[in-house]
């Protein structure tokens, strides 16, 4: 069975690797001159897979009003891409009730589990090096009352196999020192000591240099212009003019997987969020945080990158696929580091053309793409949202599976294309 897998990000490549693993002739085809150069190069970093809520939190509604209004927001929406948005917006409403959220989290919960497993044995048998860890993941609260409303969601996860702990703020600092600087404004901790952390495009590349040692072949700096079928395979061709035909597809493009899903007659649900990281040295900082965290009341991750560097992700943005950098936005992150790590031993300020942005995938059920598109032999892995790098060994795993007939660790339909 002749496999090509369009799109070499973090789901990409862990979903080329399963089917290589089951025997399959593999391709992989990517726009971008190396793997992992859309949303997997400026990731956070953090394989934060227990309790994983999907963005449809019913109160999430509150934070687009705000965005919209110019006030502080973690949620940002430009008014330019409200036309996009209407439609999608009211699905993404529509699956934002307190029941509905709550069974997009235990979902996710789920996936996110068999992920942590997917990591840990792609790393035992290639050998890669994309600086995983398994140092946990802190989410830092500055009021009790998110503290409570974590806790409350948390202890419904257990069934799923969510494992937390509930911190006090003298436990908080105790796991991670660094944050002593702050002690007064920290109500509580829940940190979620199984998650794990890693490089999400040295993965992307390491692992695809190994499975091209094994076999595999890569098509880079090759964008998919045309894709039809003929007969119950497919014939592809790129922007260079080269075609490439197959006996499956697997469409692992994120945000652009709904331009070439629509060649097949295949809608999904899905629209850009814009996401802003800085990476900055942080080998002169003695008391640099050992822990992957998210400041809740900041609305900052921070996450170290190897030994060397320490990357900062913050904001959401919907603002179509509009890639430029707003003026002060470098500052912007390095005041939100500042404003969790007062002692940061570092640059003074960042310029723009040293921040990255990307796009998220956002799904409006909230919930990742993956299984049958409903065209035959054509299969989807995309809809990640803000949590593509966590849950991309798992998506890789299951989908693969599905593909080679084998029952998936986790049934499919949880994930299918929303109706």
């Amino acid at each position: 069975m002749k496999v090509l897998v369009i799109g070499a990000g973090a789901v990409g490549v862990a979903t080329a690797y399963y089917l290589h693993r089951h025997g399959c002739e593999v391709a992989l085809i990517d726009a971008n001159p190396a793997p992992g150069m859309e949303a997997s190069l400026g990731n956070g970093g953090c394989i934060h897979a227990n309790v994983v809520p999907p963005w449809n939190e019913p109160s999430g509604y509150r934070e687009i009003v705000r965005g919209l209004l110019g006030r502080p927001s973690h949620l940002v929406v430009r008014y330019r891409a409200l036309p996009s948005l209407l439609g999608w917006g009211l699905n993404f409403l529509r699956h934002s009730t307190e029941g509905r959220f709550l069974e997009g989290a235990r979902r996710l919960t789920r996936l996110g589990k068999h992920s942590l497993a997917c990591f840990q044995q792609i790393a035992a048998e290639t050998g890669i090096n994309f600086h995983h860890r398994e140092r946990g993941f802190l989410r830092v609260f500055r009021d009790t009352s998110s503290l409570e409303g974590v806790t409350e969601l948390s202890q419904k996860l257990s069934s799923d196999g969510a494992e937390f702990r509930v911190l006090t703020t003298e436990e908080t600092i105790e796991l991670e020192p660094a944050l002593a600087g702050i002690e007064p404004n920290i109500a509580g901790g829940l940190y979620s000591q199984t998650d794990q952390s890693g490089d999400a495009a040295a993965f992307c590349r390491h692992l695809t240099a190994w499975l091209v040692e094994q076999g595999v072949t890569s098509h880079l700096g090759e964008s998919v212009r045309v894709i039809r079928r003929v007969g119950q395979a497919f014939h592809l061709q790129t922007q260079t003019g080269a075609e490439y035909g197959a006996d499956r597809v697997v469409l692992a493009t994120g945000s652009d997987s709904p331009v070439l899903a629509r060649q097949l007659g295949v809608k999904l649900p899905i629209r850009p969020a814009k996401g802003y990281s800085i990476t900055l040295p942080a080998e002169d900082w003695l008391s640099a945080p050992r822990v992957p965290l998210v400041d809740t009341g900041v609305g900052v991750g921070i996450h170290n990158i190897g030994e060397r560097h320490l990357r900062v992700v913050g904001g959401a943005e919907f603002a179509g696929y509009d890639r430029r950098i707003p003026m002060g936005k470098g500052d912007y992150l390095l005041s939100c580091l500042k404003a969790v790590f007062p002692d940061f031993a570092g640059p003074e300020t960042v310029v723009d053309e040293d921040v990255w942005c990307g796009f998220r995938p956002v799904p409006a059920h909230g919930l990742p793409i993956i299984g049958n598109s409903g065209t035959p032999n054509f299969y989807l892995n995309t809809g990640h949202g803000y949590m593509g790098w966590t849950m991309s060994a798992a998506s890789g795993s299951v989908l693969a599976d599905h593909i080679v007939g084998k029952q998936p660790a986790l049934p499919l339909h949880d994930y299918g294309l929303p109706l």
